[in-house]
């Protein structure tokens, strides 16, 4: 309920975004629970999948979706995802 959005829109949102994500390049869980979930992939993310990935996300959807870590640590230069490529993981948290 974190930013004033409804819990079962932000699951169903969520969810919707990390099996897209998982069509892009595969992933597991790594971690799971009220405050975030944790996308560990396969194999190395690249540039073209981040790409993919960052089309998922509309401006509008940023906060509610949980990706606050990326846009606060973002550069404004960079990919708002960049850190995806170093840790080869993608981090939706809500706390």
């Amino acid at each position: 309920m974190s930013y004033g959005y409804e819990s079962g829109a932000t699951v169903n949102l969520v969810a919707d975004k990390a099996t897209k994500i998982s069509e892009i390049i595969p992933c597991r869980i790594t971690f799971a629970d009220p405050a975030g979930l944790k996308l560990r992939f396969s194999r190395q993310v690249t540039e073209d999948h981040l790409k993919q990935i960052e089309a998922l996300f509309p401006e509008e959807e940023v906060m509610q979706a949980g990706l606050e870590r990326y846009l606060s640590e973002w550069d404004g230069e960079s990919s708002i995802l960049a850190p995806v490529l170093q840790e080869n993981l993608f981090h939706f948290w809500w706390d």
